[in-house]
């Protein structure tokens, strides 16, 4: 009898261990999951951060006043407010204006001084902009990129009679054509000083400047104008300006 309990309180000691053993396992792989899951979660965490950063920095232009005219179904837009306070954070060095009006153009704006959600997160995505860091490295350089290549340029300035006349008139106003005139052209134009200078005094303010003559206007901007033919294809307000300036007194130098 004595031989069998000590061999039955031999088992239940074995046991004993047995289960303490087991659950000092299960107590260790607990505590291993519990430090893994931060880390699982963080990683989900970051994936999840990296695509909305766009619209983050959207949210924080946007004009705060709500949705506004010419906001998209997904709601919002920046405005030139918005636009002059992101140009101020990321310190840009170059013209503020000419920047906007490339990066207006890049993302495919439709409305003057207004970008919506979407044309900031599509244009932008196209262009692989998904950050700030690389927001401030694209306008940098953006100047620099489009201006001396004619081409882009070319595509650019005509681009922009549509974007910087509002939706309800059908010409641009001289005022906002003299403006930008003397903004896109002064590296284009030997005499852009003197046609705003002729526009502004022989336009009615009224009238608006069209399309064609926007356009026309870069063009004759390459020429010489004192080689300029009045029986050529300039419309009749380039020809009047070439008249107007060649009876303007030479400057002393």
């Amino acid at each position: 009898f004595c031989t069998l309990l000590n061999a039955g309180d031999i088992m239940d000691a074995t046991r004993r261990k047995s289960t303490a053993r087991n659950g000092s396992i299960s107590s260790k792989e607990a505590t291993r999951r519990q430090s893994n899951a931060p880390a699982a979660s963080n990683t989900v965490a970051a994936g999840i951060s990296k695509r909305p950063e766009l619209e983050v920095l959207f949210d924080k232009y946007r004009d705060s006043s709500g949705a506004g005219e010419g906001a998209d179904s997904e709601g919002g837009l920046i405005s030139r407010q918005g636009m002059q306070l992101m140009a101020e954070e990321l310190s840009l060095k170059e013209d503020t204006t000419l920047v906007l009006l490339l990066l207006a153009w890049k993302i495919g704006c439709a409305q003057s001084w207004h970008i919506s959600r979407s044309e900031w997160l599509h244009g932008l995505t196209t262009l692989k902009v998904t950050s700030h860091p690389k927001l401030r490295t694209f306008l940098s350089g953006i100047i620099e990129e489009v201006l001396p290549d004619d081409d882009l340029f070319e595509d650019f300035y005509f681009s922009t009679y549509d974007f910087l006349r509002k939706d309800t008139t059908k010409l641009l106003p001289v005022n906002v054509a003299v403006e930008n005139w003397a903004l896109l052209l002064k590296t284009r134009f030997k005499h852009y000083k003197k046609w705003c200078e002729f526009i502004t005094a022989t336009v009615d303010p009224e009238d608006g400047i069209p399309r064609d003559i926007w356009r026309q206007v870069l063009v004759f901007a390459s020429q010489d104008i004192q080689k300029h033919d009045p029986e050529g294809n300039f419309p009749v307000l380039i020809d009047d300006f070439v008249e107007w300036f060649k009876e303007q007194p030479v400057p002393v130098k």
